[in-house]
């Protein structure tokens, strides 16, 4: 007996080993990164090339399920940290019978029927008010959904809205790899790209808390205008279609009627043959064509963000944008994450991407961007730190997020090893960098020495390397789009008139230079019947200038031309102008004059009986001054304004404004203004400051206005405004809402905010 107990004995303390070890290895394989995400995912990835089939072995649902499970049985796992933190809180309150709504909603996606535009009204409380609100489910993928925690949208009805967004979209953060979209946001703010308002916030529903959600804007025309680009279009695609960029795979169902403003409108037809054009061309590899059609410097910077992030998810079909900009006619893929940062080298490769990695135009601006992000390649990792150090502990203390701990760890770990290794290979690879520019043939330099256009010729100047059209009279019957490689020039004396409907377009920059003897005319060739527009586009020209001097514009109207739409009898779009001396009359367009996205001098000129605004500056900087803007026909019915600036840095100085039945000088859309010494006489209202703009009033001189300065919030994606006076400026109506503000400040404190806040390129 006693040699068995022995031998038993001996073999328990073996088997009690034994387990001990196995317990250790056990343990030490799921510490290990390397087997539970290297080695794992590497034998699923296998076997699905062998079975042809995504995940066929399901180990990360598994590995999932285990870490949850490990997270569930730790006594340590609580969520003081969420309890406690100073995230701000959405509570939703929804009734019984919205929560079986969304219930029904979830038993149809089981059976294929799920319609995520189904929504329930449903109240929000934000930072201590209550807003009405439309609620719908969001997201195509199971993660969005499946688990407690579910990802939705909101869409306010309110005439105030919270932080002025119209919608929100409040998401899982998991399926944006937690610190992804800030990431994005930092790298865009570099480059120049549209920046998303985004945050993570804390969300209850009838009181519970759903732990941390991802908050963010809707991508959409309003996101957008917030951002500089007013007059675009978004362009979504059939989420059902395969993640291939074709032609076959758009769906143009679904654009409608565009309704631009309260007077043109550009139909569904003229919209989708562009579109359709572009994706043709797309699916036949034309990249001269395709390259056409893009905003190249956009583009180039949209794959900087890409490579640079190793953004994949976000270019597949339905994550895939572009935007249709109406001022340039040209497209660009909008920047929007959709996922979770990845490496460079696992991009996704279509027609489209294939395009833009070899076109060396697009090469060329790409780099530039990139070379952009590594000098700022330190500030973006302390960022992704600053955030980790922030976010971290709430992160892991989130009991609703379907991920474990573990894997939430990971994720945020390889996030930040990910964006080292794209910054890694594209130093190496500016720093091997070939000449994209060898093998490819050299333009033909001769120079054709006319170029006949129409009743038009153009004699080359090879003194000064332009074009000239010298003194005469010339009457346009059909459209002309100029696309030269060197400027035009327009001699004094030079009269053109424009057929009915005819326009003008210049892709190249143009010197009108007319004299106060002999000026430069435009007008219509029917004085009864008005012209479409005469337009300089400069949004493929680099440094693109001109000017125009001692120049008359009337009877023109406005035009929708090969893709682009110009509000203005006189365009000058992604151009720098000087503007002196000139009369810009008699016009019935929504705008006399239209400048887009350039710097500016505007001097000495006379804008008047335009119907409906005299000049519209939309995002430009520089100076307006000594300009007389005047409706002087007691008989004509206008409703605009004499000066219309948005999203702008402008000084206006010695100005008149006289008889406006709306605004003298009207201010928006975040725009900075400086007005000294203007004078406005007998408008309905002299100076309306709207939408987060800035004006500073430095003298001015106001008569029989039936308000004098009005200030006030108009569109609900901005807020209020403000205005700042010299303290010597008294005896004005003032007019504001409750959101708005003015102030008089003295000489010395005023000067200086001038200083800190106004710089305007001349």
């Amino acid at each position: 007996m006693y040699f068995w107990s022995k031998i038993v004995k001996k073999n328990s303390k073996k088997r009690l080993i034994f387990v001990l070890c196995l317990f250790l290895f056990c343990i030490g394989l799921y510490k290990s990164d390397r087997v539970m995400f290297d080695f794992l995912d590497g034998v699923d990835y296998k076997a699905s090339i062998i079975v042809q089939e995504e995940n066929p072995l399901k180990i990360a649902a598994i590995r999932n399920k285990l870490f949850k499970f490990i997270d569930e049985i730790d006594p340590f796992f609580n969520n003081v940290a969420l309890k406690y933190s100073s995230l701000e809180k959405i509570h939703l309150k929804l009734s019984s019978n919205d929560i079986l709504f969304f219930e029904d909603i979830l038993k149809n996606n089981q059976k294929n029927i799920m319609n995520f535009s189904d929504n329930r009204k449903i109240s929000v409380n934000y930072q201590g008010e209550d807003f009405d609100a439309k609620m719908s489910l969001h997201g195509q993928s199971s993660n969005h959904y499946k688990y407690r925690k579910k990802s939705f949208k909101l869409k306010f009805l309110n005439e105030f809205l919270p932080e002025r967004f119209v919608s929100w979209r409040i998401l899982i953060p998991d399926d944006r790899g937690y610190y992804s979209p800030f990431i994005s946001n930092y790298v865009n703010s570099i480059i120049d790209l549209p920046i998303v308002d985004q945050s993570l916030k804390q969300v209850f529903i009838n009181g519970l808390s759903y732990g941390i959600y991802y908050v963010e804007e809707k991508y959409d025309e309003k996101y957008l205008e917030k951002n500089r680009l007013s007059g675009v279009y978004v362009i979504d695609f059939d989420a059902k279609k395969v993640p291939y960029l074709e032609r076959r795979n758009f769906n143009i169902d679904f654009i409608e009627t565009i309704k631009l403003d309260d007077n043109f409108i550009i139909s569904e037809e003229e919209l989708s043959l562009i579109i359709e054009d572009f994706f043709i061309a797309i699916e036949e590899n034309n990249e001269e064509k395709v390259l056409s059609y893009l905003d190249k410097e956009k583009t180039g910077a949209f794959e900087a963000w890409r490579n640079i992030l190793g953004m994949q998810h976000d270019i597949e079909n339905p994550n895939l944008r572009f935007v249709y900009i109406f001022s340039s006619g040209k497209f660009f893929p909008l920047p929007r994450l959709e996922g979770a940062i990845g490496r460079s080298g696992d991009l996704l490769k279509s027609n489209f991407f294939d395009m833009l990695d070899t076109s060396v135009d697009i090469i060329n601006v790409r780099d530039l961007y990139l070379e952009k992000l590594i000098d700022k390649e330190n500030d973006i990792l302390q960022y992704y730190d600053d955030l980790n150090e922030e976010y971290y502990d709430l992160i892991m203390a989130d009991h609703s997020i379907s991920r474990g701990r573990r894997q939430r760890k990971r994720t945020i770990e390889q996030n930040r090893e990910d964006i080292v290794y794209n910054f890694n290979i594209w130093k190496d690879y500016l720093n091997t960098k070939e000449n994209f520019l060898d093998g490819i043939e050299e333009k033909n330099n001769t120079v054709e020495q006319v170029i006949n256009v129409g009743p038009l010729s153009f004699y080359y100047n090879s003194s000064k390397n332009i074009y000239e059209l010298l003194e005469g009279e010339y009457t346009i019957r059909e459209n002309i789009h100029l696309s030269f490689d060197k400027k035009i020039l327009f001699h004094p004396g030079v009269h053109v008139y424009m057929g009915p409907g005819v326009s003008f377009i210049s892709d190249t920059e143009v010197d009108l230079l007319g004299t106060a003897d002999n000026p430069i005319l435009i007008s219509a060739s029917d004085p009864n019947k008005e012209f479409g527009v005469f337009a300089i586009q400069g949004v493929s020209e680099k440094n693109c200038k001109s000017n125009i001097v001692h120049t008359h514009v009337s009877g023109g109207s406005e035009a929708f031309v090969d893709g682009v739409y110009y509000t203005g009898a006189l365009n000058v779009y992604y151009c720098d102008v000087v503007l002196r001396n000139s009369q810009i009359y008699n016009n019935t367009a929504d705008d006399g004059l239209n400048v887009k996205y350039g710097n500016i001098l505007i001097t000495d000129n006379l804008f008047f009986n335009n119907t409906a605004d005299q000049v519209d500056l939309d995002f430009c900087e520089g100076t307006v001054q000594k300009n007389l803007f005047e409706i002087s026909d007691v008989d004509l019915d206008v409703n605009g304004d004499g000066l219309d600036v948005s999203g702008s840095k402008i000084i206006t100085e010695g100005n008149q404004f006289y008889n406006f039945s709306d605004k003298g000088l009207s201010i928006g859309e975040k725009s900075l203004l400086l007005s000294k010494n203007d004078i406005f006489e007998k408008n309905n209202i002299g100076i309306a400051v709207k939408d987060l703009s800035n004006v500073y009033v430095d003298e001015m001189s106001v008569m029989d206005n039936m308000i004098d300065i009005d200030i006030y919030q108009k569109k609900q994606i901005f807020g209020g405004a403000r205005v700042f006076f010299k303290d010597y400026i008294m005896n004005i109506n003032i007019q504001k809402d409750e959101v708005s503000f003015c102030n008089w400040l003295d000489e010395d404190v005023f000067n200086k905010k001038i200083a800190n806040e106004l710089y305007v390129k001349n």
